[in-house]
């Protein structure tokens, strides 16, 4: 059987950012589980966030930062920029 491997994250802003929660999870000595319990957000979804494979929302992440004691303006602090957001084409019937 072939090894594992990891995937990348979706992009380096989003893996920086879920790198920077696992951190502060450890730096804490918190499991995910007890991080599920403090912060209302479920075990795997805070892995994938860690991991960097889901572009997690806003009251999610403000839900782990809280948990962990941490500030969000320090969370922010030294993360590389989000990329450009993709341009969507429109909606509904064409005129």
């Amino acid at each position: 059987m072939p090894p594992l491997t990891e995937k990348p994250p979706l992009n380096p802003f989003v893996g920086a950012l879920g790198a920077k929660l696992r951190q502060w999870r450890i730096d804490r000595d918190f499991t995910l589980e007890e991080l599920t319990e403090l912060a209302d957000v479920d075990a795997s979804y805070i892995g994938r966030i860690e991991r960097g494979d889901v572009t997690a929302g806003i009251t999610h992440i403000v839900r782990i930062v809280r948990a962990l004691g941490a500030d969000f303006t320090d969370l922010m602090d030294g993360l590389p920029d989000p990329p450009p957001q993709r341009k969507r084409g429109r909606r509904g019937p064409s005129r």
